[in-house]
């Protein structure tokens, strides 16, 4: 993994989570306003459409190689499998046990055993079945996410099993896409999300670092061998990947700025803009901060920065339930008004980062690390890759 994308990763959760701390805060329930709300409203769009776009580059980088190549399904399958399920699948039933035993969250919680298991699997749902969130997942109201990540990796699975029909699938979703420009019910709704496009902007970019050629190895490889071998010639003065950073930083910062100053309910429209800048954004750090990489410069290689990145995914599922119980906390405990508001974001933050943590390095870690080897063991060594 790339230490600076590793660092970008860390602070892409964190923003999640500032932004639905955020969002606790002002609800009147709890404190009813917060000084900085708008600061960080931007929090949310920012961070989950950054993990779309390096969701994108990470498989495209690491997998591009396997397309048309049928035998390599069964490690690809097996690889993403390991990564997203069984970390989800114990928060999923830590959080649903724990709301079940509690009466007053007892009614938001899905009882049906259907529904559980397609939440289980990250099975899109229609927002209105019962027991399921505003989001369309089940118990982890952020998991909607993760639902477009394996429809994403199920789309990638047959690009590598049969590329032409992935050609026609894409073309199946751009006719759907235009479609439901107007507005269209679930589950084409689903699929018709712009952030969709995210994911082969992440690709794109995966493609740019190569073609600019890179000190990783095996990296994604979509060309014939006289292209490839002609593309490893071109190469980027390094002002273009400084350039490339700017760049983002500044539709990052413009993006947010625009989105804090306006209206928290977006139109159809504006929704498309922040999705388009934010994925820009997010293409043109990624891009820099990976060509950076490769001549030695590296971004946020600390421990702590690395460490948060390491942790970033059990950050991003258990930091929703825990800033409502944090919530719930502070209110009993007689805290208001602004500074209980600011003690609140801060008891939150630390709590879910800490918690994060703790479970990636005890508990996170050491499984994927189980798994893994029970992957190689099973389906046989493979090609080691450095993303």
């Amino acid at each position: 993994m790339y230490r600076s994308l590793q660092a970008c990763r860390g602070l892409a959760a964190l923003l999640v989570v500032f932004y639905h701390a955020r969002g606790a805060i002002i609800q009147p329930k709890y404190f009813g306003h917060f000084a900085l709300d708008r600061i960080f409203i931007f929090g949310g769009s920012a961070g989950v459409d950054f993990f779309f776009v390096l969701s994108g580059f990470i498989i495209f980088w690491i997998h591009g190689k396997d397309i048309g190549e049928p035998q390599r399904l069964g490690g690809y399958l097996a690889r993403r499998a390991i990564r997203i399920y069984p970390t989800y699948w114990i928060i999923f039933a830590a959080v649903l046990c724990a709301s079940l035993a509690l009466p007053a969250l007892r009614q938001s919680m899905p009882t049906d055993p259907w529904t559980i298991l397609k939440g289980l699997l990250l099975i899109p749902m229609d927002p209105s079945t019962p027991g399921v969130t505003t989001t369309g997942a089940p118990v982890l109201t952020v998991a909607w996410s993760l639902q477009y990540e394996i429809l994403f990796y199920a789309f990638v699975a047959l690009a590598i099993l049969a590329p032409f029909a992935s050609l026609l699938v894409a073309g199946l979703w751009a006719l759907n896409f235009s479609t439901c420009l107007g507005g269209c019910s679930f589950p084409l709704s689903f699929l018709a999300d712009d952030r969709v496009l995210l994911f082969a902007l992440g690709g794109a970019t995966a493609w740019l670092c190569r073609v600019t050629g890179s000190g990783v190895t095996n990296a994604v490889a979509v060309a014939t061998p006289v292209a490839l071998a002609r593309a490893r010639a071109v190469k980027l003065a390094p002002w273009v990947e400084r350039l490339a950073l700017l760049l983002g930083l500044l539709l990052l910062v413009s993006a947010a700025a625009w989105q804090a100053t306006g209206s928290e309910d977006l139109s159809r429209a504006q929704q498309a803009v922040a999705v388009a800048c934010y994925g820009i954004a997010s293409a043109l750090l990624i891009f820099g901060a990976a060509k950076s990489e490769d001549r030695g410069v590296v971004y946020g290689g600390g421990r702590y920065w690395q460490l948060l990145g390491g942790a970033s995914y059990v950050l991003y599922l258990l930091h929703y339930p825990l800033v409502s119980l944090v919530m719930k906390v502070m209110t009993h405990v007689g805290l208001h008004g602004s500074s209980g508001a600011y003690v609140a974001l801060a008891t939150a933050t630390v709590a879910a980062v800490a918690l994060a943590v703790v479970f990636h390095l005890r508990v996170e870690r050491p499984m994927l690390r189980a798994l893994g080897s029970w992957r190689w063991r099973t389906l046989g060594a493979v090609e080691n890759t450095r993303v």
